[in-house]
């Protein structure tokens, strides 16, 4: 241990050291809890994987949002299937403020089925104006795959009200 701890660079060596924009006043000490957590955290469930998604959705980041998807995925709305073989965001922010949305909120969540690297979820949603009241509301199956440590939609199924769906 000792020469592990000799071999470190100079920065971790000093008084102070700054992770993450998180100035740290005893390094070794640090860097100890963040391997011990490390080795002890636990995977992300499909719940917080969803949850995150949805928090990622309502800041209207579109790049973010499909990021949470596989390539290819399939999409089924209305019983019309749409399968997406690239990485370009689908949805329509501006549409949908336009319509008044202004966030989304998860209003229930079921783990239908998990295994160690697949999931199925079902949620419920409502889209919420800027007065925070409901405008719409859904239920939408998920398909999740893991890949590695990290979940991803690999399909999903809903049948949305006729104001959610774009012409």
């Amino acid at each position: 241990m000792c020469r592990q701890i000799c071999l470190l660079p100079a920065a971790l060596s000093s008084a102070e050291f700054e992770y993450r924009g998180i100035e740290l006043k005893r390094p070794l000490a640090a860097l100890s809890l963040v391997f011990y957590g490390s080795a002890f955290a636990e995977a992300e469930t499909p719940e917080q994987f969803l949850t995150n998604m949805i928090s990622v959705f309502n800041t209207g980041d579109a790049e973010g949002h499909i990021s949470h998807f596989a390539t290819p995925h399939v999409r089924i709305i209305n019983g019309v299937p749409v399968l997406q073989t690239d990485d370009t965001p689908f949805v329509d922010f501006d549409m949908l403020r336009k319509g008044g949305w202004a966030s989304s909120r998860i209003d229930s969540m079921e783990l239908i089925a998990e295994t160690d690297d697949a999931a199925m979820v079902l949620a419920g949603f409502s889209r919420m104006n800027s007065s925070n009241e409901a405008m719409t509301s859904m239920r939408v199956v998920y398909t999740l795959s893991k890949q590695g440590e990290t979940w991803e939609v690999v399909g999903l199924s809903a049948v949305a009200p006729t104001s959610l769906v774009a012409d």
